[in-house]
């Protein structure tokens, strides 16, 4: 590698604005972790490997290629009109921080997936359409919180789950010159209904838009519009996706069943693969003012302005003419085709998967439309930067990671709910297992597993594997646990201190009694099995227990069966089953039997 260093000797900091650093034709400057760089003339290759942070505060220039990472960053700093090249094979980033002037000077992607990637503007980028703002089944690039501004369109993708649902959807943008057509179609029509898909564009990408097969509409087994707006109180179809603009309603109502490789001939039976729908346009940056003419007590459909997931109740408090803190969204996860969810004043119904609560319903994501209602016959509704959040709080645009869990919930003896933990099964576990917080007070439950404790514990799925269960500053008295399993096959919850085992098929509610120590530690754990794994039950060793009477076994006895107290002193000899129990006083025993010790309790 040969690099050339320009500066200027003197004993100020102002200096470094003299300092230059070239990357000669042919050399390969790597960027580990995190390094700040002068003025830069780039005539070779700059790398930056995983987790690294380039820094330029000054200009760039030359037509050398940068290679990124999806886990790597880049801030340009002070500098103005610089401009920057990426690797076409390596052009993926995960942060891009903007506080001077960024010229792209090819394509720059902007990463999706569980660690999205962001885009901070105090300054100026001027895209010329290369900037994309990708989106996948785990997370969706951002826009953050900004007082700079892109110059030219950007993409910004939208990742579709497999369902067919109706969804809510709009696009970030101020302005567009895309028509529907040419952004959720990908510019492809249907001319005859075929299986395969006559023009089946970029597979993963677009979607087929129905109604009666003219005006851009792809042709379909029925005739009804799959893709609709809102006005007048009633939904309408649009006039034709090849005149209208992706920009000329505020929010649409979209009908994807997939790419566009769906074969519509089978109609409901086809079924349904994700797709991205993907639109560029100039995205709004900054304070967005919209004016509506909705008459009084009439529904408008609006959608989020910014590429970013907002908190959208701020907005309903300083906007005027609409009902505050009062809007409606749409749930595709659930029901046949999808489900309103209503909001209003700290309150959401129904609860669903996708959103369990009021706070889950607040978020408005990038590509989501909502519904208001009007007050008055105008509208001005305020948007601030201020309103965006980093996190999505529902998955409406993400199919749920498949998983498998059982739940305990630690109840008092009247079912109120005192502590509980999770159990759960899947392939990506990380960052997804937590330890557990001991309450003030008790009483607590938890997972243990090599001396740790866990609120919630996830793991890798076996064909055998056991959660055991832990408590802390539990008091004498009755107590319920609540099992629920969900989509496990064959899980057993096993009560050692009897060596018993009951299948759970959807929730169990098993009473225990507490008398003293013994009678709790390591006592119950959760065995989950498959059809084709050997049996994690024990024998069922004896029973009932606890027992108020007398004490059976189902295995054979060889010699003296004693039972001794918690102090260790003999109170009965037997010699064979059922043992009479009935005058021992109530509390914890323990059973030699075949030379082995069963803890049992007495009632």
């Amino acid at each position: 590698m040969k690099l050339k260093l320009l500066f200027c000797w003197c004993m100020t900091p102002l200096c470094i604005a003299a300092q230059k650093i070239t990357v000669t034709p042919g050399a390969v400057m790597t960027i580990n972790k995190s390094q700040t760089l002068p003025s830069l003339v780039n005539s070779g290759s700059i790398v930056l490997t995983d987790n690294s942070t380039l820094a330029l505060t000054d200009t760039a220039s030359g037509t050398g290629l940068m290679s990124v990472t999806p886990t790597s960053s880049l801030a340009v700093h002070n500098g103005s009109g610089g401009i920057v090249y990426f690797d076409p094979s390596h052009n993926t980033l995960q942060n891009l921080s903007v506080y001077g002037g960024l010229v792209l000077g090819n394509t720059l992607n902007i990463t999706a997936g569980h660690s999205p990637g962001t885009v901070k503007l105090m300054g100026n980028i001027f895209s010329d359409s290369f900037l994309v703002l990708k989106s996948d089944l785990y997370g969706t690039a951002r826009i953050d919180s900004s007082s700079g501004s892109i110059v030219g369109p950007v993409t910004v993708e939208r990742y579709i789950p497999p369902r067919r649902s109706w969804r809510l959807l709009t696009v970030p943008f101020g302005t567009s010159g895309q028509s529907i057509n040419q952004a959720w179609q990908e510019g492809y029509t249907n001319t005859t209904l075929a299986c395969p898909s006559q023009y089946i564009g970029t597979p993963g990408y677009g979607t087929h838009i129905t109604y009666n097969g003219t005006n851009g509409y792809d042709p379909n087994i029925t005739s009804n519009p799959s893709i609709i707006y809102f006005a007048g109180n009633h939904w309408h179809p649009i006039p034709s996706t090849l005149t209208t603009k992706i920009t000329d309603y505020a929010a649409y109502a979209l009908f994807p069943r997939g790419d566009r490789t769906i074969c519509l001939t089978q109609g409901v039976n086809a079924v349904p693969v994700p797709t991205t729908l993907r639109a560029h346009g100039v995205v709004q940056v900054g304070t967005v003012v919209r004016n509506k003419a909705t008459p009084a007590n009439e529904y408008l459909l609006e959608g989020n302005p910014y590429a970013s997931s907002i908190n959208v109740l701020p907005m309903t408090l300083r906007s005027s003419g609409i009902v505050p803190e009062t809007w409606w969204i749409w749930d595709p996860g659930v029901g046949e085709t999808g489900v309103y969810v209503a909001y209003s004043a700290g309150l959401s119904a129904p609860a669903t998967p996708n959103y369990p609560d009021a706070s889950s319903a607040r978020i408005i994501q990038s590509g989501q439309g909502y519904m208001l209602q009007a007050t008055a016959n105008t509208q001005v509704l305020q948007y601030e930067e201020g309103d965006k959040v980093a996190t999505n709080a529902s998955s409406v645009f993400a199919r749920p990671i498949a998983q498998t869990f059982v739940r305990v919930q630690l109840l008092a003896q009247n079912r109120s709910v005192l502590d509980g933990i999770v159990a759960r099964f899947m392939q990506d576990t990380a960052h997804k297992t937590l330890p557990k917080f001991w309450n003030f007070n008790g009483p607590d439950i938890a997972l243990q597993r090599n001396e740790k404790l866990f609120s919630i514990e996830t793991r890798v799925p076996h064909q055998l594997d056991t959660s055991f269960l832990s408590f802390g500053r539990i008091k004498p008295g009755i107590y319920v646990l609540e099992v629920s399993s969900h989509d496990i096959e064959n899980v057993q919850f096993v009560d050692r201190l009897g060596m018993s085992a009951i299948p759970i098929v959807d929730t169990l509610w098993y009473a225990f009694e507490v008398s003293d120590s013994a009678s709790y530690v390591d006592r119950f754990m959760v065995v989950y099995g498959t059809k084709d794994s050997a049996s994690p039950i024990p024998k069922r060793g004896i029973y009932p227990n606890p027992v108020r009477d007398k004490l059976y076994s189902d295995e054979p006895v060889k010699g003296e069966l004693r039972i001794v107290d918690v102090v260790g002193t003999i109170v009965m000899r037997a010699a064979r089953f059922p043992i009479d129990c009935t005058k021992l006083p109530r509390g914890m025993y323990f059973l030699t039997m075949n030379n082995q010790t069963i803890a049992f309790q007495k009632r």
